[in-house]
């Protein structure tokens, strides 16, 4: 199903983000990229490997961001923006920020 075209609250968010953090004393990047279209790609990288892209549609609802992809639950988490980041999930405990990438 295809979704009705972007509401104006999920403009900012279109742009290709990453989240790094730390396991075993190695970076891990995440990357999300966010398509006008309402399609995503989502892969990690790290210095052993490049991960398997998964690939779907997103939306934005008022301060919710959905994924969909094909067969599996829709995940869904609060996000918010603080300088310039974007934070998601932004739950208490599990913040993620994550930084445009030119």
């Amino acid at each position: 199903a295809a979704f009705p075209a972007l509401a104006q609250d999920g403009g900012e968010l279109v742009g290709h983000w990453r989240k790094t953090t730390i396991v075993f004393e190695s970076p891990r990047d995440e990357h999300l990229v966010l398509n006008a279209d309402s399609t995503f790609q989502n892969w990690t990288v790290t210095a052993a490997e490049t991960g398997t892209p998964l690939a779907g549609q997103w939306e934005a609802n008022e301060n919710t961001l959905i994924f969909r992809m094909e067969g599996s639950e829709d995940q869904s988490s609060p996000f918010t923006f603080f300088e310039g980041q974007l934070v998601y999930p932004n739950v208490e405990g599990g913040r993620g920020f994550w930084e445009r990438v030119e």
